[in-house]
């Protein structure tokens, strides 16, 4: 499974998944804050090598806090700047959250990347309920889902398999597919099995790895309703242009206190 990518051949993952442009992210969201009421304390939920995180820790007003279920993402992420590793909790979402409570309450909570899709429905409700222990009353929560009518668009032009290139500074030319194969959904759900392929060229020779990553595909409306039954007010933020532009093929959320 996809579990094996995030531990055994975490530092292949995370140049795999460096290749967003995280700076305007964390630019647009940090924009959208009020003059009174700026981000001062940020958690990134399935943060991985916390490439938000770090860019955000940049900018000295601003406390960073990050939980992901993989150990070694995390020692990848002090390794590249993640500042306090006390500050990175190793833990499952949605229960590890908890962990925060009656500790820090926070100004923003991104959970980007489609690290959504990790939850069923049954723990993305826990999820924002528990989100609800930390947030500050000005809080705000941006999640990244995906774009629905792009998915159908791939789907109708027979799932064309793309590999994308990401060049190595030891010299590695790593190429990968996600899709690599056709995707198998669920009889009775928008949840996937999608084949992912990674593969590795060296001086030593070509390594070619094969993983199933296991996907619950949330469209806006999906993660929106559960939020109004937990009484969060919420907007699809990617009905704007700049939002749209900065986070291209997807659609971004926002979640905050009634």
């Amino acid at each position: 499974m996809i579990d094996k990518l995030y531990k055994e051949f975490a530092e292949y993952y995370a140049k795999i998944a460096s290749d967003r442009n995280y700076k305007d992210h964390l630019d647009i969201i940090l924009e959208s804050y009020e003059p009174e009421h700026q981000c001062h304390t940020l958690l990134e939920l399935f943060a991985g090598q916390a490439l938000h995180s770090i860019n955000a820790s940049k900018r000295n007003s601003i406390d960073v806090w990050a939980i992901d279920s993989s150990a070694e993402l995390r020692q990848v992420a002090l390794v590249n700047g993640f500042k306090n590793q006390g500050q990175y909790l190793v833990g499952h979402l949605p229960e590890a959250i908890l962990d925060y409570v009656g500790k820090v309450k926070f100004d923003c909570i991104i959970c980007l990347s489609l690290s959504i899709a990790h939850l069923n429905k049954k723990s993305v409700y826990e999820l924002l309920y528990n989100i609800k222990e930390v947030l500050n009353e000005k809080g705000k929560v941006f999640i990244e889902v995906d774009d629905i009518r792009a998915i159908m668009e791939y789907l109708q032009s027979g799932a064309p398999i793309s590999y994308y290139e990401v060049q190595d500074t030891n010299g590695d030319h790593i190429k990968y597919a996600w899709p690599s194969n056709k995707m198998k959904f669920n009889h009775y759900s928008h949840t996937a099995e999608v084949p992912v392929k990674v593969i590795i060229e060296s001086t030593t020779g070509t390594e070619s790895m094969e993983f199933i990553s296991e996907e619950n595909m949330y469209g806006a409306d999906d993660i929106l309703f559960i939020a109004d039954l937990l009484g969060y007010n919420g907007r699809i933020l990617s009905k704007e242009d700049q939002w749209a532009k900065a986070f291209e093929n997807t659609v971004v959320i926002e979640l905050s206190h009634n």
